[in-house]
Formats: C-alpha cells, structure tokens, sequence
C-alpha cells in the first residue's frame, strides 16, 4: 500500500507477488467486456496497480515492462490493450515503447479494419506524440541518447524536424494505405489518427505527410493506383482544411512558405472513386470551406462540375441525400461569398474618393485589397458560370423517360436553387402594374433566358406527370417558385388548355396521372386564384379559365402579394435545408402572402373554387348512379376530385377572422363535401366489403355476372377474352384497356383511399370551436377565413358511424389504412370539443366496436388479413385521445381486450375461437406501434402472460394469433435482434433487469417450466435418433475438415458420399463441401483427385440439388498449380457443360454451368499460348469461343431473371482475362477468334454496366476497369489464362477503383483505340445511337389503363449510352488531323449507307408524329412525350455524329435530310429537340441555301427557347463534346 508520513515523504509497501498475479488476471480477463462501467473500473484498476509499480524503483519499473511486453504482444484487433499501453506510455516513455515494438504504427494501421478499435488506439497514438515532444527536445540535446538506440532512436531522429515524428517516420504505412485502396482503413485513420498531429503541430505535421504521400515513386502501378493515391490525399486535405491549416483549395497550395502541387489527376480519381464515402468526402472537400464567405477557387468549381455528371444515377438514396445536402451548402457558400463580393465592390466604388479611414475599413472588409479585385471580379463570374451550368445541366437531366435517380437529383438541386436565389420577375400579362422593378443587391443571375422560358416549364409540367410521387410533387414545387404568371401560360387561352389537359388526367383509375393532375389544379389554383386573383377556374360541364374584370388597384395589390415564388421579389423565398417531401405531405409553399391581403373577397373565391370541384365530383357521382361499373370504368367513383378536393384543402386558412363575411358560405360549402363524401363512401363500401371482395375476386371460369345496380351484367369470362384478342397497339374501346371487374376495385379502393384522406383534411384544415379567438392569420399564400363552428354536430356523428362501419366491413389494407387516418383525425377533433355530447361519441363508437368482438355468426373467414380493420380502429380511437390529460378509452379498451384474449370474458365459450383471435390480433397492432410503447407499458406482463398461455389452445387460430402476439410483445420487452453483435451487447437486457421490470412473470414463468419439464418423457427412440445423428455429424465434420483424418481416409470417404446411393446422403454431404472454405478443402487433399471425382459425379448425378452442388464446387475449386493443370478439363467435359447450360431442365443447374464455363474456359485455350500472336486459337477453341460468346449474350438479356445475369457476371469474371485480349493495333488486319471473343464479351460487360441490379452492374466494372488498365497491349492466350483464373474463386467482387458510370464512359474510347476497323463494332455504335426499330406507342388512352408493363431494366438510360455513341462514331469519321474527311473508303461507304437508313427511319418517324398530332394531345408537345423524345432525339443525333460524310456527298446528303428536317420545325418540339435541330440545321446550313432559311426561321420562332451553349451530349461530362 502507499503511505504519507509527516513530512509528505512517500513510503510504499511492495505489494504481494501473489495480489499482482490476482489483480493482473482480474484486468486481462475484463480488458473486453461488452460493458462500458467494467471496462472504466479495470481500467482505474491497473492505472491504480500501475502507480503502486512505479514507485518501487528499478523493480518496479522492470515489472512495468514486462506488462508492456504483454500487452504489445496481443493483436492489434484487441481493443482492451491501448489504453494499458497509453497509461505506460508516460511511465516509460515513447521511445521505449517503439523501440519493443518498432511496428507499433503499422499494427495499429492494421487494426482500423474493426471501426470499434479506432477509438482506443487513437488514445494510445495521441499520448505516444504528446510524450514524444517532451522526449524529441532532449533529443536534441542528446540527454537520451543511451535510451534511443535502434530502429526508434533512427525514427525519431529522422522525424525531429516536427512534433508529429511517429507519423512522418510512419510515411511507409500511409503510402501502403495509399495504394492499397483500403477504404475502410483510410476512413478510419482519417477519423482517428489523422486530426491528432495535425492539432498538435498542424502545418508541421500537414507538410510531412504530404512529403511523403506526393514523393510516391512515379511507376506504372502507382500511376494505375491514382484512386487509392487520390482517396488518401482527399482524406488528409479534409482533415487539415477542417482545422483550418489551409483556406484555398488550389493546384498549388502554400503552407508556411513552402508550395505543395496537388495532382489534379488524384483528385479527380477520387470524385469518381468506386467507393461512396470516398466521393462524398472528396465532394465536402470541394464544397464546404472553413470560412462561409470564401470563394471558391477554379479547382474546387472544376472539380465539382467534373463530379455531377457521373454521380447523377447512383441507387442509394442515402448516397443521394448526402449528395445534394453537399451541393447545397456549395450553393449557399456561393451565395454568400458573391454577394459580399458584390457588396466590397458597391462599397468600394462608393468610397473612390474617400479618405484614407474610410478606405481602410473598406480594405479591412476586402482580405485581399483592393490588388485583387480584377482576382475577384473573375472569381464571380466562374462563379456565375457554374451556377448557371448547374441550372441548365439539371434542366437537362429532367428529359422525359430519364431514370428516377437523375430526376430526383436534378429536382432537389433545382429547388435548391431557387431557394438560394429566387427566379427574377418577369412581364407578366395580368398583373398591370407600372411600379418600377425591384432592386437586387445580389452579385450573379443564375437564371438564363432559356432556364425561364415556356420551354423549360412544359420540361416540368411534363415531370409533374412522372410514374414517381415523389418527382410529381418535386416538380410542382419547383413550378410553384416561378413567377406569375408561369410562361407560356400568360392567357386564359393557355390555361384553359392546361385545364382540359388536368381535368383529362383526373378520370383516369391510375393514381399516376389522377395525383398529377390534382398537382396541376393546385399549381393553377395558388398561381391564378390565390395570388394573382384575375382568374376563376371551372370544372363542369367544360373545363375552362375565366379572366375576371380588373378592378382598380387590383394590379398592384397581387403585385404586392406576390411572393419570390410567385412573382420574383428578391430575398425572401429562403427555405435553406427544406425539400420536397413525399406521401401525402403537402407540396411546400413557395408563396408569402401577408394579412393584408386576406379578405373575405379572397375567402369567396376560395368557395368558389371548391364548389367548382365539388359540382365535378357530385357529376361523378351521379353518373355512378346510373351505373356504378360504367361510371367505375369510365372515370373512376370520384377519387380524381376527391385527390383535387384534399390539395386544395390545404391551400386554405380557416383560421383567421378576416374572413367572416363568408362564414355561412364556408359553412354551407363544407357540409355539401362531407355530405358528398359520405355518398361516395356509400357507393364504393359494396366493393370493398366482404361481399363486393367476393363478387370482384371471383374466377373467370365461373362465368358469373356482376350486376350493378340496374341489374346489367357484365360477363368476366366474355370481357377477359376480348382483353385477349385486344392487338398489342389496338387502343380500341376504353372499356377494354382493362379488365372491369379490375377497374370497378380498384376506382372503389381508391375512392375510400380518398374518403378517409380528405375527412383528415377537413378535420386539420378547420379549426375547433375550441380555438375560438385563439389563432393568428397564417402567411402561407392561402386565404383565411373566421373561426367558428363550421363543421354540423350531427353530421360528424353520420361520419363517425359511416366510417366505424366501413372499417369493420372492407378487407383492403390500403383503404384501412387511410380510413383509418380518417377516424382517428375525427375522434381527436371530437375529443377535443368543448361540447360533451360531441366528447361521449368515441366512447360509444368503441363500445361498439367492444361489441363487434362478441358478435354471433362469426366464422374463420371473419379473421383473415388479420382481422382487418378491428386492429387498426382500436389503434385510431388510441391514437385520437389528447396527450395532455389521462388516458381513459386504451385503459378500459386494454383491459377488455386481454379479458377476451384470456378466454375469461362472458359467454367466450359459447362464441367459439374467433373473438379470441381478434383480440390476439389488436394486441399485438397495439404492443407493436411506438407511440402508444408508454401507455401500455404497465400491461406488458399481464399480456405476455396471456399470450403464453394461448400456446397450449386447441385450436391452431388462437394458438397462432397468440404466437404473433407474443413476438411483439418479447420486442416491446426486451428488444429486437440486439445481441447479435458484440458493440450491441451491452444495451441487452439481462434476466435480472427483466424480472426487476415484470415481477410477476418470474413465478409465471417457474411454473410453466415446472409444467412442461413434467410433460417431457424421453424416448428410447429419439434416443437411437441422436445416436445416429451423432455418427452422421461425425461425418460431416470429416467431410468440412473439422476432425482430423488422413488424407487418403478423408478423399476415400468424399468418394464414397458423392457415390452414395441414398438422394440424401449425397444432398448432405455436397452441402458440407459448399458450405466449407475452398483452401481447407484443397489442403486436405489432391485437388486434381477431387476435381475428377466432382466431374465423374457431374456425368452421372440426376438429382437437380445434387448435380447444383457439383458444379459449384467445380466452380469455387481453387487452382493449385500443376495440380490444377493436370486435371485441366477436357472438350468432352466442355460440350457437357454447355448442354446443362442451354438444355438443363432445371434454371440454377443452368446458371452453376454457366459459371463453370466461365472458370473452365481460359484452361482451353492453353494450347494457343505458343502461337497466340494475332489472336489466332486451334478451331476447337474458336467454336467454344464463339458458342460461349453466343451464351453470356443471350443471359445477359435484361429480360432474364437477375440470376442469370449474375451467373453471366460471374462468368465473365472467371474468364475476365478475355477482357484484356485485345489487338495492340486496331489498323491491322481482320480480327483472329480471340480477338472476336474479346470484344463480345466487352459488349455483354457493357450491357451488364448498365443492368438493374446494383451488383451486377459493379462486378461488370470491376472486371472491365482490370482491362482498361492492363489493355494497352495485346495479351496471348496464355496471359488471358494466367490473368484469369485466380488462385481462389471470388465469392463476392471487390468494389472496382472506379465507379460504374466512369468506367462505363472509358469503355467506348478503349475499344474504338483497338476494334475501330471491325465492322461488328461499328454497327454496334450506331445501333446504340439509333435505337431498335420498332413502332411508336403513344395510345391515346394510355392514361386510362390500369397496369403498365414495367420495363425489364429500369436503370438503363439508352440516351446516355446514344451520346457516348455518337462520341465515338463522329470521332471515327473525322479525320486525326480534326477535318471532316473521312478515312478509308469502307468506313465511307458504311456510313452513307447508315445515313440513308437514317433518314428513312426518321421519315416514318416523322409520319407517325403527324398522324398521332392531331388525335394524341400531350402537354408540351408529341416529343415531350419520353417515347417520342428519345426516338426523336436519337435520330437527330445519328444525323449529327454522320456530319462527317456531308463533305463527301454534300449534296446528296443535304437533299435527304434538310427536307426531314423542314417537317420536324413544322411540329411542336421539346425544347431539347428544337436546340438539336437548330444545331443540325446550322452545320447543314453550309451545304444547303434552304437549310440556311430554316435555320433563320427556327432561330426567330424559338427564340428564346434556343440556348447558345447546348451541347448534344448533355448528360456527359465536360471533357466530352459533339
């Protein structure tokens, strides 16, 4: 023990050896305890021994070292043993230290793998520098000179130059991490080891690391290496920059006097790095400075702008988020800094000629002075620029049929955007005011002409009509922040017809284009009703825009009114970090309309426009009933209004008293929709009930007629065979787009959809009487109106008890679901009431539903999906009550519940099993919902006991329910999964917290185990089971290598298994070998015997699970050397192969041969390694090439399963060396075999870059970027073997160091270097440019069909890869020298004859547009249509990549295509169409005079529509241009 005496000397009883070893084993033992408290108290533990130690002298000391030694020996992954190690650090000091174990750094490097390491070691490096200053200054003076012998003494000495020695001597680990591309271990040291130096001594420490990561040596596989270099050099800038070492990301930065060259090339690698955390960090890099109001450089904008286009279609919606949250701060950071620019300069040219105080606060405010205004002012404009291209650029991205990825990208930016800086006003034909234009202090514009033009608003009107909700509400958000009027819709003329187009679109069944248009009515209802109140809108009978008479005043009051978003006021349309939400959230305001502006005038033409749409939905429903399944086919049971109805709802204030003298109309108008509404319930409840569900549901061989209400029938059987004979194209009738008895279910599913949407609405939207004086006027852009009773007592009872009913009765879990919201929105407003009449009605409704339990006649049909909609009303009535007072219905609701549940209710025996069931059913709805875990807390036991007891039922039903039951309740209890991993141990619950929290369980559940321990009797037959099961695990773990066994007994007994005659046994045995690890079965004996044995069994094995396994242990067989060679496979072996492949009954059996054939096919080219040269291979080979060509492309297809096409990945993945087998010289002669088979299978990789799975498209790239990197010279047969086959079969593909999109865009220059004379490769290019031939489908009633054919690859954007086409072709055309002659006489002749393939495609093209015209109407023109567009567009950019052949023919080609191009004007045209087509007419204006005409008279009609910077190849990048 330790002891002070008088005169505070220390005197210290050593303690006993035998206490050490004690306390010692108690510290070792708990060093990695789950728990946090354990952890803290061993370790004051040995921090306490530790001090006892050190004051024993030289005893002491030796005694601390050993423990040193100890602990340094355990592996770096231990993550108990750092913080031991820091407490000894200053006991024995850095040196020390290292100089047991020189590889500290390096072992610590290697132990950031495990994330939850990082931490401890960071503590124990972050003492090892703190200490190693104290000990570099006696360095210095060579006070420790005896102590610092070694590797460590070397280290340090060659690191005294700065503080942070360890890791600059470490420079060796932070290169290997460089090249290595461990991502996970780079991130890791970035978060922990990194900030430590830099915080210590930060330019000292930032200097020689950066030495030592740019002082790589320059070769070929370091160059290769650029996206691990460039992930290393981001992650240290980010660190550095974060502390504020460095401000300006530049190509050259200065730290302390000395200039550091950042290689572009790095960081450009690493914004397209494979690995998202790597590109997100490169991005933040780029985007996010220190200081707010600094500039950003040209690097950082550069970057930037190089970045977005490879990142605009990436699958993860986390990735995606984070995305544009970076480009949003970049936004704002622009924003900030131009604007105090804009705001030195006004400042400084005010003061010009001030005295020399005044000027120097200015030059104070300007960091740079006034030297570096010519610096600045060009800093704002690059600026500018970016912004402006980033706008454009996402304008682009919104084309129609682009992937839901780029769209929604595209929208979030654009909105951020326009929240960053609002859109400009501009002249504007109903609102007449001559106030001058309002002043702007902001520095840039990002808006162009064309940004703003009619164009770029059809680009989203025609968005607001995506099959996404999420971009249809997007893009009506951004229309909402464009000015009023929206151009191109300045007249009544105009909105009319977009009126018609949306009251078009509200009859269809889909929710698509029904939601889009109730979008397109919100627009028109807060742009021309709300704000710019010279409009009144009508629905019925003819959809049409009324201009009201101006008043005077008029004018400059909505000028006034109008917002940023609705009229361009500067500065206050702000909404930084808000979006577009989805669901049924309410599209964002973008409009500020202020007290002022409300009156009872705006209240009235709020009324108005609800009658309007009510007169729409009571003209609905009176055509329903006439006939309820015409009107149900026709345009649906009033769900379109409804969705209309429920926007506009949210448009509207009621809580404001500048509205009273519309009070008694507000009143009326809202009784006449809830009355409305209860009819619609009425019609639709007959479909959705338990009878409709029958009636719809039923078979069509039942020929059974569905009769609606005037007893026409309609047969099934007659309507599904005319569906059949309906011709693919045929529009025909409108009843036939769809099934009827389809189409009735789902306008009724759909009606009670909106039933309950809009009651919540109603009830959030109009304030309770309770609030009475209570609210102020809200600036939303909508009108107020006073507070009061507005809602009938009586009739939200009717409601009350319509809805009770029809969620007790339908099955459908949609309608629950938003009934539900519905009810409970109803009882909270009731609840809340100031009258008690109103108060009592839910409690009488759950009596009723208490009631509905116990109901006589219930069957088991009466608990299917659930029970329905019992569970989810008991949850609305709990949901409803307030949280500000005591909970009275859920505790008597509970209890009654678990009565039932427990069989102890009153008369359960004579109901039978059903009530039971449905009260396991709403308890386990209740116990699983998270925001009621508090209230029913205290009925947990009670209920687990309950559920318990359930199990031993008679009957399965209760048993079952109980079971279900009791799974939510043990989640509620004791959690979810929360063991599984050892970080998550320590939030588990243990026993004695549980039965401390459930005191009555623990005597429950005794009493049940004393129960079923009495009931469990052994049996002398499940004792001979075990025994027999013991001998066959024995077997099993000789078989994976588990026991020991000689090697000849182990292949004997292998042998023996798969020869087995018993299915079983071999099924048993084969799933051992898969399941265990290729090497251990390779180690444990001769690979080529086993391998002949796996072939023997494939030749005889019939069973499909047995002749599966075989191949895939063929599959994952590793390679051992001359092993592997003497039992290379045969062509008999081959030939048997590819007959399972294509014949094989059985699809996996297909898919394992498939990769068999991958791994096996490089072994038969081994006889083409001496004579390779050329690509030429025996003919044997040739046609296994060919054959094995044939196979991956049909697999490949985007219509086979996702498993074919991974089998096909992983095919290509064995034989990737093939990938490399290209020809050095692409003008040599004709193509040998291999080369052939090398450039199908870049095809298929090229087809699998762009597939749908995710996967997928990254084991593509990663086999292809291996070959752009090692392709640069012809491989031979032997090298394609070598390189192919690994020493053990990847199981799962590492990440390539690119990601998909780049290597999809290097793919095309790489193969036109070395296949740009085969003609397969040509008519490839311009196959992708122009696309399949096959007819336009644009039905005229698309949008009244009820399910659309998904497409079979939903990622794929065909116009991306057109363009990287059309790259390629145009730059095959021209000629090196940068002329338009074209190369060789064959490729000429090939290419006119692409050109009048062309123009007769575009001709056909351009007769069905003109005859679609006049029937098919989209909004925005015919090629605003995405199947129009992207045929469109597609031929205009195969004419423009053949420019090249013009200056051979210039005439004939002028002839064929000026005339094309003529009609084309003739046709309304999607903005980037029109620009393509001035394009095209400007290039050909050289050869023709009438070209020149057009060419004039596009540029005059389109105007502003034109963009000068267009690029044809919009959605690539920078460094791509056509």
């Amino acid at each position: 023990g330790v002891r002070k005496s008088r005169d505070m000397v220390v005197e210290v009883e050593p303690l006993e050896e035998a206490s050490v070893r004690r306390l010692l084993s108690i510290v070792w033992s708990n060093l990695d305890d789950p728990l946090t408290q354990t952890v803290k108290q061993v370790q004051a533990l040995f921090q306490v021994l530790a001090d006892i130690q050190a004051l024993q002298g030289m005893e002491g000391m030796t005694f601390l070292e050993g423990v040193m030694g100890d602990l340094l020996a355990l592996p770096g992954r231990r993550k108990g043993k750092y913080l031991p190690l820091a407490m000894l650090v200053p006991r024995l000091g850095t040196c020390a230290v290292l100089a047991r174990r020189p590889d500290l750094l390096e072992d610590m490097l290697e132990s950031l793998k495990d994330e939850t390491v990082g931490c401890a070691a960071a503590q124990l490096l972050g003492t090892l520098l703190e200490h190693l200053l104290v000990e570099l200054r006696h360095f210095k003076d060579g006070t420790l000179a005896a102590a610092t012998e070694g590797p460590a003494a070397r280290k340090a000495a060659a690191a005294s130059a700065g503080p942070e020695a360890e890791l600059a001597a470490g420079a060796g680990p932070e290169a290997e991490l460089a090249a290595g591309g461990d991502t996970r271990k780079l991130k890791n040291c970035a978060a922990y080891f990194l900030p430590l130096p830099l915080k210590q001594d930060g330019a000292g420490s930032l200097m020689a690391l950066l030495s030592g990561l740019l002082e790589l040596p320059a070769t070929e596989e370091a160059r290769s290496e650029e996206a691990g270099q460039g992930a290393a050099l981001v992650a240290l800038l980010k660190v550095a920059r974060g502390l504020g070492i460095f401000q300006q990301l530049e190509e050259r930065i200065l730290i302390e006097g000395q200039e550091f060259a950042l290689p572009r090339a790095w960081l450009e690698a690493a914004l397209v790095h494979a690995e998202e955390s790597v590109r997100l960090d490169s991005l933040e890099l780029c985007c996010v400075a220190l200081r707010q109001a600094a500039l950003p450089g040209s690097l950082e904008l550069h970057l930037v702008r190089g970045a977005i286009p490879y990142n605009m279609r990436v699958s993860s919606s986390s990735f995606r988020n984070k995305f544009v949250t970076l480009l949003r701060k970049m936004l704002a950071r622009v924003r900030t800094a131009t604007d105090r620019a804009g705001t030195v300069q006004r400042l400084q040219a005010k003061h010009t000629g001030s005295g020399g105080a005044q000027y120097g606060l200015l030059q104070g405010l300007d960091d740079a002075g006034s030297a570096a205004a010519a610096s600045r002012d060009e800093a704002v404009a690059c600026c500018e620029d970016f912004v402006r291209w980033l706008a454009q650029f996402m304008i682009g991205c919104l084309y129609p049929g682009a992937p839901f990825e780029r769209k929604s990208i595209a929208i979030e930016v654009l909105l951020t955007i326009t929240d960053t800086w609002a859109p400009p006003a501009v002249a504007a034909t109903v609102v007449e005011s001559k106030a001058p234009p309002a002043k702007t202090d902001r520095a840039i514009n990002p808006y162009t002409a064309a940004i703003l033009s009619p164009g770029a608003v059809q680009v989203l009107l025609g968005a607001v009509v995506d099959s996404w909700d999420r971009l249809r509400e997007g893009a009506c958000s951004l229309l909402m922040a464009y000015p009023v009027p929206l151009p191109g819709l300045e007249g009544a003329e105009a909105i009319s017809a977009l009126l018609r187009w949306a009251a078009a679109l509200l009859r269809s069944p889909r929710v698509r284009e029904a939601d889009a248009a109730a979008l397109l009515l919100r627009l028109l209802f807060r742009k021309y009703v709300l704000v710019s109140r010279r409009y009144r809108l009508h629905f019925h009978p003819k959809p049409r825009a009324e201009l009201l008479p101006v008043a005077e005043g008029a004018g400059e009051a909505a000028a006034t009114r109008a917002g940023p978003g609705a009229g361009g006021a500067e500065g206050g349309g702000k909404r930084h970090g808000e979006k577009f939400r989805s669901g049924a959230a309410a599209v964002e305001r973008a409009s500020a309309v202020k007290g002022a502006g409300v009156s009872g005038e705006a209240a009235r033409a709020c009324c108005t426009h609800l009658g309007g749409l009510c007169d729409l939905l009571e003209a609905h429903l009176d055509a329903c009933a006439k006939d309820v399944i015409q009107a149900a086919a026709d345009h649906g049971l009033g769900h379109g209004p409804l969705l209309a109805i429920r926007y506009a709802l949210g448009e509207i204030c009621f809580d404001n008293k500048e509205g009273d003298a519309a009070r008694s109309e507000v009143r009326a108008l809202l009784q006449r929709l809830l009355e409305l509404v209860l009819r619609v319930s009425s019609v639709a409840m007959w479909a959705l009930s338990d009878e409709g569900c029958r009636q719809i549901n039923m078979r069509v061989s039942d020929v059974v007629a569905l009769r609606d209400h005037d007893g026409k029938g309609l047969e099934v059987e007659e309507e599904e065979e005319e569906m059949n004979t309906l011709e693919e194209g045929d529009i025909g009738d409108q009843r036939l787009l769809a099934p009827r008895a389809q189409k009735v279910l789902s306008s009724c599913w759909l009606a009670m959809k909106e039933v309950g949407l809009v009651v919540s609405q109603i009830m959030r939207s109009v304030p309770n009487e309770r609030d009475l004086g209570g609210a102020e006027g809200r600036s939303d852009g909508a009108a107020s109106l006073a507070e009061g009773d507005l809602l009938d007592a009586e009739q939200l009872g009717r409601t009350g008890s319509t809805f009770l009913e029809a969620l007790l009765a339908i099955k459908h879990s949609g309608a629950l679901e938003k009934m539900r919201m519905g009810f409970s929105g109803l009882a909270q407003r009731l609840l809340n009431s100031s009258r008690d009449g109103l108060r009592q009605l839910p409690s009488e409704w759950l009596d009723r539903l208490l009631a509905h339990l116990h109901a006589p006649n219930q069957s088991l049909d009466d608990v299917t999906r659930r029970s329905a909609g019992i569970p989810g009303t008991f949850l609305a009535l709990f949901m409803a009550e307030p949280s500000n007072c005591p909970k009275t219905i859920l505790p008597r609701a509970m209890q009654a519940l678990l009565q039932v549940a427990g069989g102890t209710a009153e008369g359960a025996a004579e109901l039978g099993p059903v009530p039971r069931v449905h009260a396991f059913n709403c308890i386990r709805v209740v116990f699983n919902d998270t925001d009621l875990a508090v209230d029913t807390g205290f009925l947990c036991a009670q209920a687990l006991e309950i559920s318990i007891a359930g199990f031993g039922d008679t009957c399965w039903e209760v048993r079952n329910a109980a079971a279900l039951a009791f799974g939510a309740l043990l989640a509620r209890m004791v959690g979810y999964m929360n063991v599984r991993v050892a970080a998550a141990a320590r939030r588990s619950t243990t026993g004695s917290e549980f039965f401390h929290r459930y005191p009555p369980l623990h005597p429950f559940l005794l009493q049940q185990l004393r129960m079923a321990t009495v009931q469990f009797q052994p049996q002398c037959a499940g004792e001979a089971a075990w025994r027999r099961a013991a001998a066959m695990m024995h077997c099993k773990l000789v078989l994976a290598g588990r026991v020991e066994g000689t090697a000849g007994g182990e292949m004997a007994a292998r042998r023996k298994v798969l020869q087995h005659r018993e299915y079983e046994a071999r099924k048993g045995a084969l799933k051992v070998l898969c399941a265990t690890a290729p090497g251990v079965v390779a180690a444990r004996t001769s690979v080529a015997e086993f391998r002949r044995a796996l072939v023997q069994r494939m030749h005889g094995e019939r069973e499909y699970s047995c002749l599966r396994r075989v191949l895939q242990l063929l599959y994952v067989l590793p390679a051992a050397g001359d092993a592997w060679v003497a039992s290379a496979p045969k062509w008999a072996e081959w030939q048997q192969l590819m007959e399972l492949a294509r014949s094989s009954p059985f699809a996996r059996v297909q898919e394992e041969a498939v990769r068999c054939l991958g791994r096996t096919l490089p072994h038969l080219l081994l006889p083409a390694s001496r004579d390779g040269a050329g690509g030429a291979v025996p003919v044997e080979a040739a046609d296994a090439l060919k054959a094995w060509g044939s196979l991956i492309d049909e697999r490949s297809d985007p219509a086979m399963p996702t498993s074919s096409r991974s089998a096909t990945v992983d095919a290509l993945q064995a034989a990737s060396g093939l990938l490399g087998a290209v020809p050095a010289d692409s003008s040599e002669g004709p193509l040998g075999p291999l080369h052939e088979a090398s450039l199908s299978a870049w095809l298929v990789a090229l087809r699998l870059m762009e597939d749908d799975d995710p996967d997928i498209r990254c084991a593509a790239a990663h086999s292809a970027s291996f070959a752009l990197r090692g392709g640069e010279k012809e491989a031979t047969a032997a090298e394609v073997r070598e390189g192919s086959v690994p020493q053990v079969a990847p199981q799962q593909p590492t990440n390539p160091p690119q990601q998909e999109q780049r290597v999809l865009a290097s793919s095309l220059p790489f193969l036109t270097r070395h296949f740009a004379r085969a003609l397969i490769y040509r008519q490839y290019l311009f196959k992708q440019i122009i696309g399949p031939e096959e007819q336009l489908a644009i039905a005229q009633h698309a949008d009244m069909k009820l399910f659309d054919k998904e497409e079979d690859n939903q990622y794929a954007e065909p116009i991306y890869v057109s363009q990287l086409a059309a790259q390629e072709l145009q730059g095959l055309l021209a000629s090196p020298s940068g002329g338009t002659a074209v190369r060789d006489g064959e490729l000429t002749a090939q290419a006119v004859e692409w050109h009048v393939q062309l123009c007769e495609r575009l001709h056909e093209h351009l007769t069905q547009l003109e005859e679609m015209l006049p029937q098919c109407c989209w909004k925005g023109a015919l090629t605003n249509h995405q199947e129009a567009f992207l045929r469109t567009y597609r031929l205009l950019l195969g004419l423009l990549s053949l420019v090249p052949i013009s200056a051979v023919a210039p005439k004939e080609t002028s002839e064929r295509v000026v005339p094309l191009l003529e009609r084309l004007v003739q046709l309304p045209s999607q903005p980037l169409v029109c620009n393509l087509l001035a394009k095209l007419l400007k290039v050909y204006s050289d050869f023709s005079s009438s070209a020149k005409t057009v060419t004039a008279e596009v540029v005059s009609v389109l105007g502003v529509e034109l963009d000068a910077g267009f690029q044809p190849g919009f959605l690539l990048g920078a460094e791509y241009s056509l």
